[in-house]
């Protein structure tokens, strides 16, 4: 039987989001600065923490085959995205073929990994959320901006990622952190999830029933939240990945479009408020998506 306990607890604080930017307790420069503290703050200490793991031979398996086939499948999954949009005009099959490849597998997929997985388990999301962020700052970059130079330092240097690079290396050396320098950077990485769902569902007010008329949205969120997810499962399961690396790689698959797609679009001038819609609606569907893949892959979250 499916536990439901850790999804509802995800969905409360994504209420409590809700309410607290209803009732305009906290205003649009207070979600800025909630979101900024995750991405440059919780989510690289919560890298750095979990790769204070014993290298063994089969952990580090896993994690080359957690890395190696979400690069892959990111890149099938965009190749997917513009085959079946292949008669849009060019810009918006770039649009389209960049929310085909990105979920928003670290600000939302972290909680969701912590809820359904256990804490040991994010340190496969950690690992997965090094290859978005190389790849989006680099084909993302390319894909919505045709004939820039591309800034690989800027690529490169993101907070995710210098994390991971530095939690990467202590794992490779065996360096073991001291003990309260470790409780530090555990203390907080733990804001990851109660702040990212709660700017979840602050985000959420304010969104129009109009907003979301474009058939193209929905094409794109029924894809994103349910079909890319299960093809990666039946991929990583071809492949004989262990059964962590298909639960987590397929679930990660599964969250809703990247917001970073949205700044993207506004960045480089496409159709933003396409993007902003297709990661509006998107994440409103998780909720239900969420527990459904749960069910069809059997996913049993720890009590």
């Amino acid at each position: 039987m499916f536990a439901v306990e850790p999804i509802l607890s995800l969905l409360l604080l994504v209420a409590a989001g809700f309410a607290i930017r209803r009732v305009k307790w906290i205003d649009e420069p207070g979600l800025t600065a909630m979101s900024s503290l995750v991405l440059f703050v919780a989510i690289p200490c919560v890298a750095i923490a979990k790769l204070q793991r014993e290298p063994t031979p089969e952990l580090v398996r896993d994690l080359l085959a957690t890395f190696a086939l979400s690069s892959a499948l990111m890149l099938a999954t965009g190749a997917l995205g513009f085959a079946i949009f292949h008669k849009e005009p060019v810009r918006q099959r770039a649009l389209i073929t960049h929310l085909s490849i990105f979920s928003n597998c670290g600000f939302m997929g972290y909680p969701v990994v912590t809820a359904l997985f256990g804490e040991p388990a994010l340190i496969y999301a950690v690992v997965i959320n090094a290859a978005f962020n190389l790849l989006a700052w680099t084909l993302g970059v390319i894909l919505l901006n045709r004939g820039t130079t591309l800034n690989l330092r800027k690529a490169l240097l993101t907070p995710a990622l210098v994390g991971t690079a530095l939690g990467i290396i202590l794992f490779a050396a065996r360096v073991r952190l001291p003990g309260f320098l470790l409780s530090t950077l555990e203390t907080l990485g733990s804001l990851t999830t109660p702040l990212s769902m709660m700017v979840v569902g602050a985000r959420m007010v304010g969104q129009s029933p109009r907003n979301l008329t474009n058939w193209r949205v929905w094409i794109l969120s029924a894809l994103r939240l349910l079909a890319f997810p299960l093809i990666t499962y039946v991929i990583c399961r071809l492949l004989r990945a262990s059964d962590m690396v298909c639960l987590i790689t397929a679930t990660l698959a599964g969250m809703p479009h990247a917001t970073l797609t949205a700044m993207q679009s506004i960045h480089y001038k496409h159709d933003s408020v396409f993007a902003s819609n297709c990661v509006a609606l998107s994440t409103l569907l998780s909720m239900i998506t969420i527990p459904i893949l749960c069910v069809i892959l059997n996913i049993q979250p720890p009590i």
